[in-house]
């Protein structure tokens, strides 16, 4: 059994990193993950974390496929605090 984190998958670990998260704000209704992985480390899947399971997206190619990976950046610097889980009646420093 792994004791340390770079003995986990990285999978396991954002799973860590997502329940972390949660027990942090105790009004957060979902999370997301990015995990890179692959046989170059060049695939980037996607997981939306909420209180009810995970959803994995299938893999991005950061490398051969960048115009895409790009949008993705791009839609989540215009995220507002709702669509990164924030409650949205809650004030997030008291979350």
């Amino acid at each position: 059994k792994p004791t340390n984190r770079e003995e986990r998958s990285p999978i396991v670990q954002a799973g860590y990193y997502s329940a972390e998260m949660f027990a942090a704000h105790t009004t957060r209704l979902h999370t997301f993950g990015l995990v890179v992985i692959g046989a170059y480390c060049d695939v980037l899947y996607f997981w939306r974390y909420d209180r009810q399971g995970n959803l994995q997206r299938s893999g991005l190619n950061f490398v051969q496929d960048l115009p895409r990976f790009l949008v993705l950046l791009l839609a989540m610097q215009r995220f507002r605090e709702q669509d990164w889980g924030l409650h949205p009646d809650i004030d997030p420093k008291f979350g």
